[in-house]
Formats: structure tokens, sequence, C-alpha cells
């Protein structure tokens, strides 16, 4: 890059926040930069392979084990913690995470270009409205200026870029609602087979806590992941699904191969 180029915006971190709003500034006419600290492999499906072999060969399979880091853009590792001593978070020599506090974020994140898309399960749960007013409602924590309404619109653009499977009726619980006649891109990923008998043997089961009985309700998660796309979405006129980055006839549909962490086998999880 020249000196002299200019840019309108200057985002940093090519994951899905960056590229979803360079895509959004990109459509309205502004020039865009997207600046990423981790290696900057193309999207090529070829070049997604050696990710796989780093994968098949690596000694411990963390979430990272795929994605090897830069030394100039170190990335925090499960294997850095090494617990608490003294009510004191340990971590090992020279890691890139340090915490403090009793407890430790145990978690990570990844720096390449597709950021954590790139071993994300694809799990795509709305917030419930009463998450947004714990001190009110629980005397715990603090309330939130805004509410799950004022979020409603912002789910559903991030429902259409991600392409989210998932069945309204369902989701419909605790509170959480959605805008009349609103369906998700696409439809449930299917439900397997133990799901199904779990949902048969706790049809007519509860549980208590509190003194309070509860029914069971074994329904699907919202899936990044692509099912059959839904025709009623977007009043009628559908979904259209996008394949893998860089070979769009791979990915089309979710294969099921139980890989999404470390890393989706067929690059299903990195397209949207």
């Amino acid at each position: 890059m020249a000196k002299e180029d200019k840019f309108d915006v200057v985002i940093v971190g090519a994951g899905i926040t960056g590229a979803i709003a360079a895509k959004e500034l990109t459509e309205q006419g502004f020039s865009v930069l997207i600046l990423e600290a981790g290696a900057g492999k193309s999207f090529k499906f070829e070049d997604y392979q050696t990710y796989l072999d780093n994968y098949y060969t690596s000694t411990v399979r963390t979430p990272n084990a795929p994605f090897p880091a830069t030394a100039g853009a170190p990335q925090p590792l499960i294997t850095d913690q090494l617990g608490i001593e003294n009510g004191i978070p340990q971590f090992a020599e020279g890691s890139y995470f340090h915490q403090v506090g009793p407890s430790t974020y145990q978690s990570t994140y990844t720096r390449q270009m597709g950021g954590t898309t790139l071993h994300w399960l694809g799990t795509c749960l709305r917030m419930l409205p009463s998450d947004f007013s714990e001190k009110t409602l629980y005397n715990s924590g603090k309330d939130w200026p805004i509410n799950y309404y004022d979020l409603m619109p912002y789910y559903r653009a991030a429902e259409l870029e991600i392409g989210v499977s998932a069945d309204v009726d369902e989701q419909a619980f605790l509170g959480i609602e959605f805008e009349p006649s609103y369906v998700y891109p696409m439809n449930k990923v299917p439900q397997s087979y133990s799901d199904l008998k779990l949902q048969e043997w706790t049809k007519y089961a509860q549980f208590k806590y509190d003194g309070t009985s509860y029914d069971y309700s074994v329904v699907s998660v919202p899936q990044g992941r692509n099912s059959t796309p839904n025709p009623a979405y977007n009043n009628g006129k559908g979904y259209v699904p996008v394949g893998a980055v860089g070979n769009p006839d791979i990915g089309q549909r979710c294969e099921g191969n139980a890989a999404c962490v470390p890393i989706c086998s067929v690059q299903e999880n990195t397209m949207h």
C-alpha cells in the first residue's frame, strides 16, 4: 500500500464484525481499508487446506491448532491457562493472554483473516429481553441502556448476513418476539435421532427449581450453518445461500462433519 493512499474508513480486524461493517460502508460508496494482524493468507480453497493439514498434524488439537499465530500477532491459547493459585489465575510463561480476578476466561480468539469464524460453532442465539434488565429484575449486574426491541432490526440484519437456520416458533420463548411474518433465512438444521428421543422422553416430564416446576423443552439452536433455504423469507422472495469462499460449489449445505471447532473440513462455516 502506497503512503499516499487515502481511505474514508479504516477497520481494524477482518473478523465477522469488521467484514460486515466494510460491506455496509462500501455499498454506500465509502472506500474502506481493513487491517488484519494475522497471517495474510488468501481465501483460496487450496490455502484453506493447509489449515486442515495443520490440524491433522497437531499434537494438541485446540481451537487455534489449525491457525498458527505469527510472531507479530500472537493469540491467546487455552493451553496457556494453568488454573488458579491462591485466588490468582496462572498462565504459561510468555503467553499472550493474562487476566486478574477469581476466575479465568477459558476461551480464545483467532488472529487470521476471518477471525474466530474460522472455528466458530455457528451458535446464533438472540438475547432474552430479561437480559437487558438484570439489575431491575434480579438485583444483579447492571441494566442496559437499550432493550431487546431496540436490537430487533439488527438481529434481523445479522441473521441475513450470517444466513441463520432456525424456526421462529421454536425460538419464541421466555419473552423473545419476532416481527410479524418474520422467518429465518433457512429452515432449522434437522434435529438428530438422539435429540428426538430426548424430546420424546421429556414430553411430560418436569423439573423443579426454587420451589417451582418447569416443563422441559428440547429445541434446535439457531445455527450459522446452511440447511434448506426458506422460500418464505423476505416476504416470499426466499434466500440464496453462498458456498465456500474460493470454491462456491463446496459448502452449499452443512455436511454434519461435527468439526466446526476447531475447523470445518469443507469450509462451510466461514463463508457468510
